[in-house]
């Protein structure tokens, strides 16, 4: 993944570097957090999919495969843009996950943007949801899907 674009104080957390500067043409390998802070944002590419995080923002990226992304939201807003590649996002224990489409996940509220976006919980069928839904995500109580390594 390589950073596009970064304004405000946006930062990563490089597996064994620590923290550096969000600077256009960084790149993140998997176990980087991307942080943005108080009116910062930054926008992510991985082969011309896009990750936009806005401020008050952590990410951290789990898995990088072909064609797949994986990440967890600790906090904040992001919004993803899938072209040709699947991305699952881990949120509060719910599962998002979108393929050739996109989403907006902001204040815990989720709405799909352009395809089909599905959202799973433990315990409960996976839902799908389409352009002009939302789902309120922090209406429920669930916790962390995966164990959280975030420091």
């Amino acid at each position: 993944m390589e950073v596009l674009e970064s304004s405000g104080y946006v930062e990563t957390l490089l597996p064994s570097v620590g923290w550096r500067q969000a600077v256009v043409g960084r790149q993140l390998p998997e176990g980087a957090v991307l942080t943005a802070w108080l009116d910062a944002n930054a926008r992510v590419d991985f082969q011309g999919n896009t990750l936009s995080v806005g401020p008050l923002s952590r990410v951290l990226i789990r898995s990088i495969q072909p064609g797949q992304v994986q990440l967890s939201v600790g906090a904040g807003s992001i919004s993803v843009t899938a072209v040709n590649a699947a991305f699952s996002v881990e949120y509060r224990g719910f599962v998002i996950r979108v393929e050739k489409g996109a989403f907006v996940l902001e204040d815990g509220v989720l709405r799909p943007d352009s395809g089909a976006v599905t959202v799973a919980e433990p315990g409960s069928p996976v839902r799908s949801l389409a352009p002009g839904d939302s789902l309120n995500l922090l209406s429920r109580k669930t916790g962390p899907v995966f164990p959280d390594p975030l420091p």
